[in-house]
């Protein structure tokens, strides 16, 4: 069959298109021509093929590139959104009221709110996984890549949510549990241990164990309250049976009503004794202020108001007042007071034993006032003296023969001869480098002993500051206890330097 011919009234060299209808016009061929143009056409389009089949290939071989890089950030980003869950604060945040009854209900337990969270969280993966996943460039694999790495995520994000939410409440319900036990309301407590029991947030063992724990310490609480409520009663009524009182009719168990009530005899036997040591202290200081007013500074009207002050008896204020009196009265006609000769012997000799301990400063202080009406102001103010001196003489002789025993335990070489000697004779028929490292570490040795001595004096002047009323005795049991404090980390620094 041929194509039919048609003339063209237009040159195809003047339009420059060609149409199908211009082939026919132009051309007379063949089937065999006609098929041989088919064929062409069908390699022109085959090798079009292999080129779209090769860039896609190519596409696919980049879009695999892309996905691993991305897939190495989805746990970096995965990583983020947990860190934030776990860095949350959940106590911060927290507006509901410490009712049981709200928590009973559910509404403590919010799953909702609990739900917003997980969503909120994987939303956000949600953005950080897409804008990974835009560097590939098939929407196919794009998607099955973003599926993929999406399912994963939001598991793993609602898992730690889950951790974190439920670890929060957990520990608020068990913490509301424990502070009602210890307020003594031990029925609230375990309404709390209830709710989180009744929420899955603790297992049976575990609420019995807290339930266990918090009546112990409700127990402890109760003892505790009733005891410090007799010792009150005590403190302010003066009177135990008033206390004893208080204990019976609490709700302490039998058994450990005994143990409260024992308690509490001991703490009053306590605070008598502390209350006594620090009334004579401060007796003490009274009378030292009492006597200077009295004896040096001769000031009878300023002693006085220092007696109606202090904390001393009727009895003694009703001395002291006498005494002044008469020296006030003395002084005013210009008369002499009598002075007791034997009494004055006493007490001289009485503080020269200050010095062996036979008797403590403040012991002699209180006989010195207590005899003192029967003294002039002479006699007072030299047996007074006399005191002070013995006391500061016996506390420095004890110092020094301390420091004196002490530095020949600590020092091998006190003079520089006996160093020099020492190191001589330890040298000879040494190389000159090894006595000369010899002679360094032997110098530094002795430093350091008179550095530890140095350490031990200033102790014992920081000690006669602190107590200035001290004896001897007490001076020599204080400043020898100290020596190894001081010789053992000697030696340890030494053998860590010849280590070295």
């Amino acid at each position: 069959m041929k194509l039919p011919r048609f003339i063209s009234s237009t040159s195809v060299r003047e339009t420059g298109l060609v149409r199908a209808q211009d082939i026919g016009a132009l051309t007379n061929v063949g089937d065999a021509e006609f098929r041989a143009i088919q064929q062409a056409g069908q390699a022109i389009g085959h090798v079009s093929d292999v080129g779209f089949r090769a860039f896609m290939s190519r596409q696919a071989l980049d879009d695999d590139i892309k996905m691993g890089e991305a897939s190495v950030k989805v746990k970096e980003a995965e990583g983020l959104e947990i860190t934030a869950i776990q860095s949350r604060n959940f106590i911060a945040e927290e507006t509901r009221p410490d009712d049981p009854e709200y928590w009973k209900g559910g509404a403590g337990y919010d799953v909702f709110e609990k739900m917003a969270g997980i969503k909120a969280a994987q939303a956000s993966y949600r953005s950080k996984i897409t804008k990974l996943s835009s560097v590939i460039k098939n929407p196919n694999t794009r998607k099955q890549w973003e599926n993929q790495q999406l399912n994963t995520g939001y598991t793993n994000i609602e898992k730690a949510y889950n951790a974190k939410h439920d670890d929060y409440q957990r520990t608020k319900i068990l913490g509301n549990a424990e502070t009602s036990a210890a307020n003594g309301d031990i029925d609230l407590s375990n309404q709390w241990i209830d709710i989180a029991l009744k929420h899955g947030l603790v297992t049976h063992a575990k609420s019995v164990a807290e339930r266990k724990k918090n009546k112990e310490l409700f127990a402890d609480e109760l003892i505790n309250d009733v005891s410090n409520q007799a010792f009150a009663i005590w403190q302010e009524t003066g009177d135990i049976s008033d206390a004893l009182e208080i204990i019976e009719q609490s709700d302490v168990p039998g058994g450990d009503k005994q143990e409260v009530e024992s308690e509490l005899k001991t703490r009053i036997l306590i605070r008598k004794a502390v209350d006594k040591d620090a009334l004579a202290q401060r007796q003490e200081e009274e009378l030292n202020e009492i006597n200077q007013a009295i004896f040096f500074d001769r000031d009878y009207g300023k002693a006085k108001l220092a007696v109606e002050n202090s904390s001393l008896s009727e009895k003694e204020q009703g001395v002291l007042f006498s005494d002044i009196d008469k020296r006030a009265n003395a002084a005013a006609k210009g008369l002499p007071l009598a002075n007791d000769r034997v009494e004055e012997a006493r007490l001289f000799d009485l503080s020269l034993k200050i010095w062996n301990g036979t008797i403590s400063k403040p012991e002699f202080d209180k006989e010195l006032s207590k005899n003192a009406n029967k003294l002039d102001d002479s006699a007072y103010q030299r047996i007074s003296s006399s005191a002070s001196t013995t006391l500061k003489s016996s506390q420095a002789e004890a110092a020094t023969r301390a420091s004196s025993e002490t530095r020949s335990v600590l020092v091998d070489f006190v003079t520089e001869d006996a160093m020099a000697a020492f190191i001589a004779d330890s040298v000879r028929g040494l190389a000159p480098d090894v006595a000369q490292a010899f002679t360094n570490n032997a110098n530094e040795e002795r430093q350091l002993q008179f550095w530890s001595l140095s350490r031990y004096n200033s102790e014992i002047r920081q000690w006669l500051e602190e107590n200035p009323d001290k004896l001897s005795l007490d001076a020599l049991d204080f400043y020898m206890i100290p020596t190894p404090c001081f010789w053992l980390p000697q030696k340890q620094e030494l053998a860590l330097g010849v280590a070295h």
